[in-house]
């Protein structure tokens, strides 16, 4: 008879130490064994083995040194100006608006170094207006350059035009840094706009706040898992909670990318690692998920950065997220 079939391989077990640590299996051979400040300790008893963060909270190990240019601060804020033809123009979300005159905003984050709020003025009177004057008055943690049109005079954060014909639009943008980590805990602007109907010498005002989301503020910022590691211990402002979600990984890694604008670090099982950055700062904020808890239920969350007020802005958004 022939002899037996060799048996199966077993199926290869998940390594989450050397996800952790970068695959070492394809790595030159070094002639010295690393030192023993740069391994993690076993997890302490009665912690699962597949408890990344029991890895992440070892001991602080050498930082590696990220992308040259990745952490590197913003120099200077760029203007932008949207001419009144300017596509999708009468767009946006209204935030004030009389029988006059509508107040619409379109906030941009497709600049890696800087938030866009493109205003935009829509005159609803026949008659047109005249000498309009936007004042803009953003939280001392942003920085903000403001523009307009070409017929605009810009002094500072206010915006003179001396026209708006009737049923015309005009688009102003204000340009957003961040100074300080607490400015995603800060999210919002003032805005106060004078005019005059064209056949009136009546004043008149129109008050209004721009919302602006942690998210709104937040960038992707590349990581490998090895340097998410060396960077978790020493961003030690944390904020964790259990939240009540039913979530695959995949589809949990698309909205953190989609709608926290954060990136995609790594998932390890039914734990995620997302890592971001305050726009034109390098504040960095770092996320990590445990999810299918509570046999499906149930999710929790662990926010760190260096700024308690920039990680509860962040848990909070996050949090509604995935309990919508």
């Amino acid at each position: 008879p022939p002899p037996p079939p060799p048996p199966a391989a077993p199926p290869p077990q998940v390594d989450l130490l050397g996800d952790l640590l970068g695959d070492l299996s394809t790595a030159e051979p070094s002639s010295a064994p690393p030192p023993a400040a740069m391994m993690p300790t076993a997890p302490p008893p009665g912690v699962a083995a597949n408890d990344l963060l029991s890895l992440l909270d070892g001991p602080v190990a050498a930082p590696m040194a990220p992308p040259l240019g990745m952490l590197a601060p913003t120099v200077g804020v760029g203007v932008a100006a949207i001419g009144a033809a300017g596509a999708g123009i009468d767009g946006g979300t209204e935030v004030a608006a009389d029988a006059l005159l509508k107040v619409s905003v379109v906030v941009g984050t497709d600049d890696e170094l800087r938030t866009t709020l493109t205003l935009i003025l829509r005159a609803l009177s026949p008659a047109g207006l005249r000498n309009l004057s936007l004042q803009l008055e953003p939280p001392p943690t942003l920085e903000m350059s403001v523009s307009g049109p070409q017929t605009a005079e810009v002094r500072g954060s206010r915006v003179s035009m001396p026209a708006l014909l009737a049923a015309s639009s005009c688009a102003l943008c204000a340009a957003l840094v961040t100074r300080a980590p607490a400015a995603a805990a800060e999210q919002r602007l003032l805005g106060q706009l004078t005019y005059m109907e064209a056949m009136s010498a009546e004043t008149r005002m129109l008050s209004f706040t721009l919302p602006l989301t942690p998210s709104d503020m937040l960038r992707p910022l590349k990581l490998a898992t090895p340097q998410f590691g060396s960077l978790w211990p020493t961003h030690a402002a944390e904020k964790k909670t259990v939240a009540y979600a039913s979530l695959e990984p995949a589809a949990y890694m698309e909205l953190v990318s989609r709608r926290m604008h954060l990136h995609p670090v790594d998932t390890i099982g039914m734990e995620c690692i997302a890592s971001g950055k305050l726009v034109g700062s390098d504040h960095v904020v770092l996320v990590h998920t445990k999810l299918g808890l509570m046999a499906g239920r149930a999710v929790e969350l662990t926010i760190r950065s260096r700024e308690p007020r920039l990680s509860d802005a962040v848990h909070r958004q996050l949090a509604a997220l995935i309990s919508a």
